[in-house]
C-alpha cells in the first residue's frame, strides 16, 4: 500500500498501523473492522498468553477473504485459531462474548 492509496480493508489498516512510517488511512480507530480486529486480538492474547503485538501483526497477514469472519461469533473463533496457530497455540475453547 502506498501513501497515496487508502484502503478500508482490515489487513491494510492494521499493516499501516504497524509500519515504521505512518501511512495515512481513513480514521482506523473508528473503523468497525479495526475495532473488531483489536478486540479479537486482545481476546486471543488473553486466552493464549501470546503477545498482543505479535498477534496483531499476524492478523494483518490473514487473507482479505477471511475478514468477513469478523462479522460473526463463529468467524471470530475461526480467526482466533488461524492467528494463534502461527505460534503453535490453539485456543480451541475460545468463543467471543456476544452482546
Amino acid at each position: 500500500m502506498t501513501a497515496g492509496h487508502q484502503s478500508g480493508l482490515l489487513g491494510d489498516i492494521l499493516a499501516a498501523a504497524l509500519c515504521a512510517e505512518p501511512v495515512p488511512v481513513s480514521a482506523p480507530s473508528f473503523d468497525p473492522q479495526w475495532i473488531a480486529g483489536r478486540a479479537l486480538v486482545a481476546d486471543v492474547a488473553g486466552a493464549t498468553g501470546l503477545p498482543f503485538e505479535a498477534l496483531l501483526d499476524e492478523l494483518t497477514r490473514v487473507p482479505d477473504s477471511m475478514l468477513d469472519l469478523l462479522a460473526a461469533p463463529d468467524g471470530w473463533a475461526r480467526l482466533a485459531d488461524t492467528v494463534a496457530a502461527r505460534f503453535g497455540a490453539y485456543p480451541t475453547h475460545y468463543a467471543p462474548t456476544v452482546h
